[in-house]
């Protein structure tokens, strides 16, 4: 009887395993193919481990945590890696949130680690990404604009393009919301542009180069933020520790567009513009468990073995990276806000004391269980 069930088991890991290869690229027919079958082994990835049921009462000590992880960090570059579009299926862990909570599958966004605000797809769309338009394009579009009684004339051999999937186009209607009316496109690239009720011609070039959509993107989020409970449970007497929120931070788009529309004044006036990186600012805050199942859906990038099955989800609730701690609910700093900031100002390196002290003292609250 043993002997059969061990062939039983044998066979449905042999079975396992061959399915399982199936997704390897070296069994690929074609890189379509290959992506496709990938596709649908994400989608039989099994749901989170649920979380224990911990009620008030249940928690003897606690303290709420804020951590800042840098990416920048060699420990914390698998959170950065992006996928190398064939063998690595890999994104960073930006590119995963911000692709789900523009598909729907993450709909817990908030502006702040509050939770109270959510957002919406226009407001992450503010958040992550704004359009600029060069001075210059406005002069064009003045010196190209059409008379009145000359419109119908002009647009013969045009037919409307407003409603085409175009890039330059998109960014016009970003910019200029209901004032942009219509955009007419003839063969050789030339375009109307009705707006506010008058027609305007300009080229698709220069469109291009005058309009840009400025995004925020993987390379530019090297930042996390996460929020976080320690606590005792007295039922088993164990420090656990349960992520609460998790937030992306990343350059201001609209600071980029700011510093982009000085930086042409600049060189129209014959200055050469000074460089200067945007401040970083929360792009938006998810409420940590429901983002889980597309985390647990998604593996994060292991340099020592590249087929590893570590998911996201795995690494964040097991701690596995290198943090500073920037807030706690301690009561301290400007109006009780915990932020060490505010009570250890202008002191870089006695705020990285203060957090080590935050840290020392959570793992006190596990040292003070025992008597000697």
């Amino acid at each position: 009887m043993i002997y059969m069930k061990k062939i039983v088991l044998n066979f449905l890991l042999l079975s396992s395993g061959f399915a399982f290869a199936q997704t390897s690229v070296l069994n690929a027919t074609s890189p379509e193919t290959f992506r496709e079958e990938r596709e649908a082994r994400k989608d039989s990835v099994a749901a989170p481990i649920k979380y224990g049921f911990v009620e008030d009462k249940d928690v003897l000590k606690g303290m709420v945590v804020w951590e800042i992880i840098d990416m920048n960090d060699k420990i914390n570059q698998p959170f950065y890696h992006n996928n190398d579009g064939l063998v690595s299926q890999n994104l960073s862990l930006y590119q995963i949130l911000i692709d789900a909570v523009n598909s729907g599958k993450i709909s817990q966004v908030y502006t702040d680690e509050n939770f109270t605000t959510k957002l919406t797809p226009e407001g992450i769309a503010a958040s992550t990404s704004a359009i600029n338009v060069d001075n210059y394009f406005v002069q064009l579009m003045n010196e190209g604009k059409i008379d009145d009684k000359a419109v119908t004339k002009s647009l013969k051999g045009y037919k409307s393009v407003m409603n085409e999937d175009d890039k330059g186009i998109n960014a016009l209607k970003g910019y200029y919301g209901a004032r942009l009316q219509d955009v007419y496109k003839d063969d050789k690239d030339n375009v109307i542009v009705k707006l506010d009720g008058s027609h305007f011609k300009v080229t698709n070039n220069d469109i291009i180069a005058n309009v840009d959509q400025i995004k925020t993107s993987t390379e530019n989020v090297k930042l996390l933020k996460i929020m976080g409970q320690w606590y005792i449970d007295k039922r088993d007497t164990q420090l656990k520790y349960r992520l609460l929120g998790i937030c992306a931070m990343g350059p201001d788009p609209n600071g980029a567009k700011a510093q982009a529309s000085i930086a042409s004044s600049q060189i129209e006036n014959g200055v050469t513009p000074e460089a200067a990186a945007p401040d970083s600012i929360d792009l938006f805050w998810i409420f940590y468990p429901d983002a889980r199942k597309v985390l647990t859906s998604n593996y994060i990038f292991n340099a020592k073995n590249t087929s590893s099955d570590i998911t996201f989800d795995d690494v964040l609730n097991a701690r596995r990276f290198s943090s500073i701690i920037y807030k706690s609910d301690n009561g301290q700093g400007r109006g009780g806000s915990g932020i060490i900031d505010d009570y250890v100002p202008e002191d870089a390196d006695g705020q990285l004391d203060e957090s080590d002290r935050i840290k020392a003292q959570i793992l006190q609250m596990e040292n003070d269980l025992w008597n000697y």
